[in-house]
């Protein structure tokens, strides 16, 4: 190993800010570069007691888990030496662990299978028409937070009735039954049992966030309220009801479906006068509900996961040692 510099000569040239040559396990090195590099202020009083101690160190026998060769110290100096080490040691793991954190990360994208179940009894036209003309938004909002959403349809208000099964957004917004959608059904308004049908026949997407979407201005009145509660409860969809709660039964049949399964209700009257708004805010519960119910593990959680995982290997074999 002659002619090579010790790894702690690298980091005295890195603390006086000297360019670091690449003989010590090169791709280690530069990773400590930049960690080092965060940490560089924190070295600097240690300078001086690096360059007495690095002449008595041995080069270490492995770049993973380095072991000097400490013999020549005196104990004084195996102190100090220890302590500068142990520094250096936690630089390195809480710099990896920032700079883990802040490199960009490919984008984590959460499957969405959102089904809208819309009354088309005859007081519902402005509604529709006003969903449709949103749903760009919608979309929008679902692919900047990171939502890859696909779309469904059920119609009620009348026989319940899957109009559009589960598709992309260019689908759904081409000429097709949810854009040619209108307020022509009946007046009997059974959307807890147009909900359990969406939940039963939409083709969803394995490892996707069920989200229904009921959208109507009558109370219910189907049938079949606790079989959809149950069935919500299994598959662990989310649901959401734009309804008007004060009227009839309205709040204290959906309420607690929307409640129980990660959900709100929302008031139709407030969609009625002011739109804008009340999408904005809408979608905006939207995007969290669905990043909520669909985490999944950032890089640094599984970088801490793997780290402890580590620990727990050397700490069972220091055990059986």
């Amino acid at each position: 190993m002659s002619g090579l510099k010790s790894p702690w000569t690298h980091v005295l040239d890195f603390a006086n800010f000297r360019v670091l040559p690449n003989e010590y396990c090169n791709l280690q090195l530069v990773q400590h570069v930049r960690i080092l590099y965060t940490f560089k202020e924190h070295f600097r009083g240690d300078v001086a007691n690096l360059l007495i101690l690095q002449t008595k160190l041995s080069w270490p026998k492995s770049c993973f888990m380095p072991r000097y060769d400490t013999s020549a110290l005196t104990r004084k100096e195996g102190n100090m030496f220890r302590g500068i080490k142990n520094k250096l040691l936690g630089a390195v793991i809480a710099g990896t662990l920032g700079l883990f954190l802040a490199m960009p990360s490919q984008a984590v994208v959460i499957p969405a299978d959102i089904v809208w179940v819309i009354d088309t009894s005859g007081s519902m036209g402005s509604d529709i028409a006003q969903v449709k003309a949103r749903i760009l938004e919608f979309e929008t909002a679902m692919i900047a937070n990171g939502i890859d959403a696909r779309y469904a349809v059920v119609r009620f208000g009348g026989s319940e009735t899957l109009i559009q099964d589960l598709t992309d957004f260019a689908t759904l917004s081409a000429p097709g039954p949810f854009m040619s959608l209108t307020a022509n059904g009946g007046g009997t308004e059974r959307g807890s049992d147009a909900t359990l049908l969406g939940l039963n026949t939409v083709s969803f997407r394995a490892g996707s966030v069920h989200n229904f979407i009921l959208i109507t201005d009558e109370d219910d009145d189907g049938s079949k309220r606790a079989e959809l509660d149950a069935a919500l409860t299994a598959t662990g969809a989310l649901f959401n009801a734009i309804v008007n709660p004060a009227f009839g039964s309205t709040n204290a049949h959906y309420g607690p479906l929307a409640s129980g399964h990660g959900g709100a209700l929302f008031d139709i009257l407030a969609f009625r006068s002011n739109p804008d708004a009340f999408f904005d805010n809408f979608i905006r519960t939207k995007v969290k509900e669905i990043k909520d119910h669909g985490k999944v593990p950032e890089p640094g959680v599984l970088f801490l996961m793997g780290f402890g995982l580590m620990g727990m290997g050397i700490a069972r074999r220091k055990a059986r040692n």
